[in-house]
């Protein structure tokens, strides 16, 4: 739908600049100001329409990496995320925060796990 609006403000644009070609030759001063805001308008509304398809594809990324996340079936136990299979620990302040999964060592089995990526320790 995006790419549609797109192609129909190029077309407008196009058809503007004929129209403002055609009123330079009948200097007409009024023509050629209500095309030159229009052109400007029109402009912007490319502008628009490119920033909605650059979010919306953003959006599905995202979207779409969410639904990978939640097949996962993130749990928590003991302040620590596991996935379904029992997988992990994974960090919970980048899961909680950026929905990243980020997994969490420890040194020995009597420290706490720090994340690799954000470097949070667990409370445990």
């Amino acid at each position: 739908m995006t790419v549609e609006i797109i192609e129909a403000v190029n077309l407008i644009v196009t058809s503007l600049k004929n129209l403002q070609q055609l009123s330079e030759k009948e200097k007409y001063a009024e023509v050629k100001k209500g095309i030159a805001d229009m052109s400007a308008q029109l402009s912007d509304m490319r502008i628009a329409a490119y920033e909605i398809k650059n979010e919306n594809t953003e959006l599905k990324e995202e979207i779409k990496k969410l639904k990978s996340l939640s097949e996962r079936g993130m749990t928590m136990k003991n302040n620590l995320y596991f996935d379904k299979d029992g997988n992990g620990p994974y960090c919970p302040t980048c899961w909680d925060n950026e929905k990243r999964i980020a997994l969490m060592g420890r040194l020995s089995s009597n420290m706490p796990y720090v994340c690799q990526q954000c470097k949070t320790i667990s409370k445990r």
